[in-house]
């Protein structure tokens, strides 16, 4: 049975202390998690082929928390700013462990952990850990607060907590003991703007979009509000994609960003979505080695996409020139005064009828960041919640040499109709052409 979610009973409260003031990135993320009631988070599942005890994953969890700053604050408000607390309230924030409920998939845990919203102004985190045991692995849920967290801080966060379930010593980033601190202040660094990039033209001639895919469309309906649905491709599939793409001058990026936004164009009768990219900052300032491995270093570009009857590479190319038109015209905002409560403002929800906004984030290659667990290693995935800003978001990583995607669509009952039709058409995309039709 799992605890109680929530704060940890029984544990001595201390006056909170002020650490440092939320930058403006920050504070953006703060004030968008508050006004979507906790929707900007990130979720990280991964599974590991084998079984522990209760008890020792208890002392794995405490020791891993222990090692970084960021996991025992609290954001508060202190004047006109947000300000990183340590103290007070803070601690442990996890859900305990229970069993895999029957008939359930590791998907549709991943989904709830998605849709259960960490509570601003609680815990900056939670983990959520469920025994397999009928599969012989455990499945470990990190939900993180979009101020600590971006898509690489959820992997480092991950690979620490390997290292300790696993008896290795971290790699040494802090002061003895293990610790990883909070990211500096980046309204301090000095932030070096990237030139504008020539996007090349479409060819006069589409590319063929026919052919089998291996082992037909994967795309099973679920039937529960807002879900996640994960797709994988083989490490034969990826290649061939990255080799189509490199041919046609685009990146896989790009291609799933136009294939994502024709495929809910087609689905909602609309031809224009702002389709929001998320950027990491991690080498964009001066001082970037001052740069801890956890904390947000990353910003999302807010981008417009008409959809035509073009074709696939014309759509990613369109798309590749609005975002670095954007990234290159972007600058840091500075922290600003802001309440955590203000009221999402009238329209600003986008729900399916509404603004039609998709979010895309690639994670990284997982391979990379498990380093020697990836044999251990199952199943590995990153969510960053779309609260009611988006209509829909697309993850991407690569996994045991594979891409894998994790679409997160859903909400009123209509909506699930989009979101089915939506993720059956680009698997279908995806898999047949040009996956299939490469030699």
């Amino acid at each position: 049975m799992a605890a109680a979610r929530g704060d940890e009973p029984g544990r001595t409260m201390t006056a909170p202390e002020p650490v440092r003031r939320l930058s403006g990135i920050e504070s953006e993320l703060a004030r968008t998690h508050a006004r979507t009631r906790g929707g900007a988070q990130v979720t990280t599942l991964v599974t590991v082929a084998a079984v522990f005890g209760s008890a020792y994953l208890a002392q794995v969890v405490a020791r891993w928390s222990a090692g970084f700053s960021a996991l025992s604050m609290r954001i508060r408000e202190e004047g006109d700013a947000l300000w990183f607390h340590r103290g007070g309230d803070a601690g442990p924030a996890w859900t305990g462990q229970e069993e895999m409920p029957a008939a359930r998939t590791p998907a549709d845990l991943l989904a709830e952990e998605v849709n259960d919203s960490l509570r601003p102004g609680g815990p900056l985190w939670r983990l959520r850990i469920v025994h397999d045991r009928g599969e012989a692995a455990t499945h470990f849920y990190l939900a993180c607060h979009p101020a600590i967290c971006d898509g690489y801080t959820a992997g480092r966060l991950v690979r620490v907590l390997l290292d300790t379930l696993f008896g290795e010593e971290p790699e040494q980033r802090g002061p003895r003991p293990f610790t990883e601190q909070l990211l500096p202040d980046c309204d301090e660094l000095s932030y070096r703007a990237l030139p504008p990039v020539a996007v090349p033209p479409a060819p006069a001639v589409p590319p063929s979009c026919a052919g089998p895919d291996e082992g037909g469309n994967p795309f099973r309906a679920r039937p529960h509000g807002q879900v996640v649905w994960p797709l994988a491709l083989s490490p034969r599939q990826s290649a061939l994609l990255k080799r189509w793409c490199g041919q046609h001058l685009i990146t896989v990026d790009q291609f799933f960003a136009a294939v994502l936004a024709v495929c809910f164009t087609r689905a909602t009768g609309h031809d224009r979505v702002d389709v929001l990219t998320t950027v990491s900052l991690r080498q964009r300032y001066a001082e970037s080695v001052r740069l801890s491995e956890t904390g947000c270093c990353a910003h999302t570009l807010r981008t417009p996409l008409r959809i035509t009857d073009g074709t696939l590479v014309e759509q990613a190319r369109a798309y590749a020139a609005s975002v670095a038109a954007a990234d290159a015209a972007w600058r840091p905002p500075r922290a600003e005064p802001g309440r955590r409560g203000v009221p999402t403002p009238a329209g600003e929800a986008a729900a399916f009828g509404g603004a039609h906004r998709l979010r895309l984030s690639r994670t990284g290659n997982a391979d990379t960041v498990l380093g020697g667990h990836v044999r251990r290693v199952t199943e590995f995935g990153t969510v960053v919640s779309h609260g009611t800003y988006a209509s829909g978001s697309l993850h991407l990583s690569v996994f045991k040499g594979g891409l894998r995607l994790l679409l997160g669509l859903g909400g009123s009952a209509d909506d699930r109709r989009v979101a089915e039709d939506v993720m059956r058409e680009l698997a279908d995309t995806v898999l047949r052409p040009p996956v299939g039709q490469l030699p």
